[in-house]
């Protein structure tokens, strides 16, 4: 809501005030602003999903966010460093094409969620470390 030359920031303004001008709604975004509360704590991990031609979410807003989130994590760690603590995944998957509201095609909204299934999977620990390899399961089913 900060630069009016965004998709909808016009009409959002319009509804909700402009920030710009008035202090207390400056005040008010900033208390519910993602970006301006995090702190250093423990985040659980998170897959963040990002489109290159996204015009409702400009890219360096989401870069700015992930590293403000990864700075976060990092401190934390090296602070709460426990036996047995391991530090939060972030992933940050920038895809290409697509919009804010949906992928660019039917197959890539299947594949993107098998990547949220397979990283959700990976993360509650259901996910096997060791693989067979091709050969090994080759010579299994013999």
């Amino acid at each position: 809501m900060l630069d009016p030359h965004l998709p909808l920031t016009v009409e959002e303004q319009e509804e909700w005030g402009n920030p710009l001008s008035v202090e207390k709604y400056m005040d008010y975004i900033k208390s519910y602003c993602p970006y301006q509360n995090i702190v250093s704590q423990h985040y659980p991990s998170m897959i963040i999903t990002a489109y290159e031609k996204d015009q409702r979410i400009p890219l360096i807003g989401l870069l700015k966010y992930i590293h403000r989130l990864r700075k976060a994590v990092i401190d934390y760690t090296c602070n709460h460093i426990k036996e047995g603590y391991e530090t939060s995944n972030l992933i940050f998957d920038v895809r290409p094409g697509g919009s804010h509201c949906d992928p660019s095609s039917w197959e890539d909204s299947l594949n993107e969620t098998a990547r949220h299934f397979a990283f959700l999977y990976k993360e509650l620990g259901f996910a096997k470390e060791d693989f067979p390899k091709s050969d090994d399961s080759q010579k299994s089913r013999k």
